[in-house]
């Protein structure tokens, strides 16, 4: 298999960091980028520094793989924040925080990449969502809102590029092992969640990674763009 060109926004940690690890494992040529700008000596791939909330810093980063002629074939979206707090206890602050990095920013980052990969008319744009949204759970209100937000935004943006050959998708995921996602979680509200979805079980990174390839060989058919693993 030829290698991919992979970009990967919230590569510091959690998800994002598997993903770059086992791109970069798998012989691809990833391109990371976050908030936080980390040495080059720390990372065996291409780094940038991106606020996902800032348009200009969005589009500037676009603007460099359109001018260095490099087109993606899978761009992961994993930037994003949660605050576990009541909603009749949370600040206005914590919650448009939320909302800007996870529903802002995955707008900016979709909005850009789509226009650098319609032109191409091949590329896939993958964004994350959660078992939380289902869950409802109490706690993590503003995190499951802004999730929904995304697959409904994934939505339209799929059927925006319904006419290219340009694929957007949203992956809900259940709280993925090993990989420090429910680090903040108790075992309690984890078993509470994990009770409300028909699988009931947590999963693997080695899951998510191989249905992100699936869908970037086009093995999965994206008559809903929003898949769901482990829920």
């Amino acid at each position: 298999m030829p290698e991919k060109i992979v970009i990967i926004l919230g590569d510091t940690g959690g998800l994002g960091k598997a993903f770059a690890q086992a791109f970069s494992a798998a012989g691809d040529i990833v391109f990371g980028a976050s908030r936080t700008l980390i040495a080059p000596s720390d990372t065996t791939y291409n780094r940038h520094q991106v606020d996902v909330t800032d348009e200009a810093d969005v589009i500037k980063y676009v603007s460099y793989f359109r001018e260095q002629a490099i087109t993606p074939d899978i761009v992961l979206n994993c930037a994003g924040v949660m605050d576990q707090s009541l909603l009749v206890m949370s600040s206005k602050d914590n919650f448009l925080k939320v909302f800007m990095t996870n529903v802002l920013g995955a707008f900016l980052v979709n909005r850009e990449f789509a226009k650098l990969l319609m032109p191409k008319k091949k590329g896939l744009i993958v964004n994350f969502s959660s078992i939380h949204v289902e869950a409802a759970t109490v706690g993590s209100g503003a995190y499951a809102s802004s999730k929904s937000a995304i697959e409904t935004l994934t939505r339209v943006f799929s059927a925006e590029l319904a006419s290219t050959d340009v694929k957007s998708c949203c992956i809900a995921l259940s709280y993925v092992k090993d990989i420090g996602m429910a680090a903040g979680v108790s075992e309690q509200v984890m078993d509470s969640v994990l009770k409300k979805g028909p699988s009931r079980r947590a999963i693997s990174f080695e899951e998510v990674f191989q249905i992100v390839c699936d869908v970037a060989d086009r093995k999965i058919d994206l008559t809903d763009p929003v898949l769901k693993l482990g829920i």
